[in-house]
């Protein structure tokens, strides 16, 4: 498929300067723990991009289903701060095209040693759109030290454990989504040995 680097997911046609510059620039808030070189800008753009349109192609129907293989990751990116190595959040960029082309209801499953801050924080009041992750805890020390299970809304009923035979993907089946995204980082055992790891299922309503 033709690849292009995202636009209109996330601005206007014509809108403002992208939120990456091409040119190196002095330190900024919106920007942590992050390396640059000359290439990074259109990299994290292209990867960006790349998920958007396979999301489009599954939630039109011109594919059942498809993958993105693309780096820079995404998941820690915040709508309007660059960090943990992720310049903008694929999966959000992704779940959002769906939408605008017609996905009423996304699940982003995370699954990565890291919790996926960036996801959660851009989706946790939004209830068209259920974000579940896997990740390492260790009560909050290990980075980026968000995650615990209590940074989740009420559970509506339909959504309940006990409706269930497989309690942990009851959040899934409950939501009844028209687009899933699963997102990978695939943070390697021997950089980060195996741990605790909780599910965090965040839901803000009931799906109407």
């Amino acid at each position: 498929m033709g690849i292009k680097p995202f636009s209109t997911h996330l601005h206007p046609p014509h809108s403002a300067k992208p939120l990456l510059p091409d040119a190196p620039f002095p330190r900024s808030p919106h920007i942590l723990d992050c390396y640059f070189n000359a290439a990074t800008a259109s990299c994290a753009r292209l990867a960006a991009g790349s998920a958007a349109e396979v999301a489009v192609r599954v939630a039109t129907g011109a594919a059942r289903c498809g993958a993105a293989i693309i780096r820079p990751p995404g998941h820690h990116a915040e709508s309007s701060v660059a960090m943990g190595f992720c310049y903008y959040n694929n999966a959000a960029v992704a779940a959002r095209a769906a939408q605008a082309a017609g996905a009423r209801r996304v699940v982003v499953m995370d699954w990565d040693v890291h919790h996926g801050n960036g996801t959660q924080r851009i989706f946790y009041d939004d209830p068209t759109v259920l974000y579940m992750s896997t990740h390492r805890y260790d009560h909050g020390t290990f980075y980026p030290g968000t995650g615990d299970a209590t940074e989740v809304r009420p559970v509506p009923p339909v959504l309940h454990p006990s409706r269930y035979q497989q309690p942990a993907l009851s959040p899934f089946f409950g939501m009844q989504p028209s687009c899933s995204l699963l997102h990978n980082t695939c943070d390697t055992p021997t950089q980060h040995p195996p741990n605790r790891v909780s599910l965090v299922c965040t839901l803000t309503t009931p799906p109407s």
